[in-house]
């Protein structure tokens, strides 16, 4: 999912600074099956780590260092599942943070940091709504 910017062999605009302004093969089943794997592996981050926020605030009582840790796992270890079983495909970014760093390093065009944002929003959003609709409530709502 890495693209080189030193030359971009006819499928992009480079910007001044050397950025990538586009890709020709955004719309590539490759492409797709990265943008795919962003939006599944947002949407399990989400369940996984809203998973151990519920788990953690089931008795309702205060926080204390066992939930925090039980949170801190929670999030982590779904991080490095996630990543481990998407990252040959899309290179396991999941946060718009990492994508836009990778294009302002000139490692992808404006065009797919934009697409992975999107993809990773939305997965976000549906992995939340899946877990709402399944709790009936957001985890550690007071």
């Amino acid at each position: 999912a890495v693209v080189s910017t030193q030359s971009t062999g006819g499928s992009g605009s480079l910007l001044p600074g050397g950025f990538v302004l586009a890709e020709m093969d955004l719309m590539t089943k490759n492409c797709a099956r990265e943008v795919l794997s962003e939006f599944v592996g947002s949407f399990f981050l989400i369940i996984i780590g809203v998973g151990a926020i519920h788990g953690a605030t089931l008795d309702m009582s205060p926080l204390g260092s066992a939930q925090i840790l039980q949170i801190g796992l929670g999030f982590g270890l779904g991080i490095g599942c996630c990543v481990h079983l998407f990252s040959d495909i899309s290179g396991g970014q999941y946060n718009p943070a990492v994508s836009f760093a990778l294009f302002f390093a000139k490692k992808i065009s404006l065009a797919r940091a934009a697409i992975f944002t999107l993809a990773q929003f939305l997965g976000g959003l549906l992995g939340c709504g899946v877990m709402w609709a399944m709790l009936d409530k957001c985890p550690g709502a007071v």
